[in-house]
């Protein structure tokens, strides 16, 4: 039987078709599973991964026609983290505090930043006496007498020659109450005005007037331009009933300092017992324009406010009075009965505090004169 040929003119075509398909399939493959691109050889490199199955199929066939190359996809795990190949993160070490940086917030009333600042000062320069003084010092003023008592302490200890310490340590002390050991901190004997006030203050508080009398007494001896001496004296010739030379002491401590806002109610105290409600007004007055807190003053103002002075009862001349009191100063005399009203030509020149020195905290008066003008307590 003869086999007859069949002649196809189309094949050309066919082959055409399939060549074009094939290409096409590549291309589509190479856009769709993430070509990495040709390699050195020509050939496209294709990573496996999460294909369909027509799309695995696909890429298999064109594998084994050599038009593609694929490779598996490898997951790397991320290295296990240990110790070794964590960095530490160092901190910058914190830079102390000079002296001269710290004393600035303390002169300027920034006590609880200068506790800092002389501790960190400290951290540097542990033995110097100075710094520990002064971080004693800031302390009390922010309110810390535990701590400002250690610092003085420490400080005495290695330099028992330091007055200021020691002196400020009775302060503490008294803040605390402790009236008893804050004696045993000023010599009876010593020849200071600071030392002698400071036992006055301690024996009045200890209800030993009379010898807290001859300390202030002794102190004004020595300073006769001790405003906080003579407010403090002040204190004690009213509760004695002695109202004239409490006034001239009290005078005499405005006009030194005037800026001290219990002076200026204490001697509005006295002035009272003295029949001047006029005047008394005016210094209750300016206590409160130096303290606009200060209750007692107030309560004080608002009882003599239109009160008259007594008939046949001349104003005093403070200013004058002040005078007087001095010249008593200058002649020892204050064991001399006082009259106020002498005239005397002294002129005064006013005294101030060594600077970084505190306040007399406990000196305060706070005297309030019942309806009948008497003394009803003080604020020790």
């Amino acid at each position: 039987m003869k086999r007859t040929k069949r002649n196809n003119k189309n094949w050309p075509m066919q082959y055409i078709l399939g060549g074009i398909g094939i290409t096409a399939l590549v291309v589509l493959l190479t856009i769709s599973l993430q070509s990495i691109g040709p390699d050195t050889d020509g050939v496209t490199t294709l990573t496996r991964t999460g294909n369909s199955a027509e799309d695995a199929g696909n890429i298999d066939r064109a594998e084994r026609q050599g038009l593609i190359e694929v490779v598996e996809e490898t997951v790397t795990e991320p290295a296990p983290i240990t110790p070794d190949a964590v960095s530490e993160v160092e901190e910058t070490p914190a830079v102390p505090m000079t002296y001269a940086e710290a004393d600035d917030l303390y002169k300027a009333g920034e006590y609880e930043q200068a506790v800092a600042g002389f501790t960190s000062y400290l951290t540097e320069h542990p033995d110097n006496h100075w710094g520990r003084y002064m971080l004693g010092l800031s302390s009390w003023r922010a309110g810390d007498a535990v701590t400002a008592e250690s610092c003085f302490r420490t400080v005495l200890d290695g330099h028992p020659e330091l007055i200021k310490a020691r002196y400020n340590l009775c302060r503490v002390l008294m803040t605390q109450e402790r009236y008893e050991e804050a004696l045993t901190q000023v010599d009876p004997t010593d020849e200071d005005a600071v030392a002698q006030r400071l036992r006055g203050r301690a024996l009045h508080n200890l209800e030993r007037r009379d010898d807290a009398l001859q300390a202030y007494r002794l102190a004004l001896h020595l300073d006769p331009t001790d405003a906080w001496a003579l407010n403090n004296l002040g204190l004690i010739l009213i509760e004695q009933g002695n109202h004239e030379e409490a006034l001239g002491a009290l005078a005499l401590a405005v006009t030194l300092d005037a800026d001290v806002a219990c002076f200026r109610n204490n001697l509005g105290v006295v002035l009272e017992n003295l029949n001047q409600p006029l005047i008394a007004a005016d210094a209750y007055a300016a206590g409160l324009k130096l303290n606009p807190d200060y209750e007692k003053a107030a309560i004080n103002l608002a009882r003599v406010e239109g009160v008259e002075i007594s008939d046949g009862v001349a104003q005093l001349d403070l200013e004058r009075v002040a005078r007087d009191y001095a010249a008593i100063l200058a002649n020892d005399d204050l064991d001399v009965a006082t009259d106020v009203t002498t005239a005397a030509t002294l002129e005064l020149s006013a005294g101030s505090a060594p600077a970084g020195e505190p306040e007399e905290e406990t000196a305060d008066v706070d005297i309030v004169l019942s309806d009948a003008t008497e003394v009803t307590g003080n604020g020790f």
